[in-house]
């Protein structure tokens, strides 16, 4: 089982279903990497997974860990759905450290803080560029 469909979950889930294991993939977001890819890639992303194998499981939230004798023994999701688990890998995500950023003019991302640039890398201030 892994929580979260970001970067290090889903390449966590599709590594894991290379070698043969069964994968429940879980987010709370619409799709995977959306943060990060936007809607139209994430749908990209979702359908690889699907096509993997992955049971991918989106727009769901994680409400504890149960465990049994010291290890993980289910995850329990809002709503009263539990699913039993083996193994569970958490992608908790990155926030941008850019609070240093908040009075220099670079305008900052409203939902994570992060820089934000166009298509050509330049942020809101000239001569100042992101680096992805």
């Amino acid at each position: 089982m892994v929580i979260g469909a970001g970067l290090i979950g889903s390449e966590v889930a599709s590594a894991a279903r290379a070698r043969g294991m069964s994968v429940v993939l879980l987010d709370v977001q619409p799709l995977p990497l959306v943060r990060a890819v936007g809607l139209e890639a994430g749908r990209i992303c979702a359908a690889l997974q699907r096509q993997a194998g992955t049971d991918l499981r989106v727009g769901v939230e994680v409400e504890a860990l149960e465990s049994h004798r010291g290890h993980v023994a289910a995850v329990a999701l809002r709503g009263g759905t539990t699913l039993a688990a083996d193994l569970v890998v958490v992608d908790r995500g990155a926030q941008p450290a850019t609070r240093w950023l908040i009075d220099s003019g670079i305008m900052l991302h409203p939902n994570d803080g992060g820089i934000v640039c166009g298509p050509d890398l330049r942020t809101s201030v000239p001569d100042v560029l992101c680096m992805r």
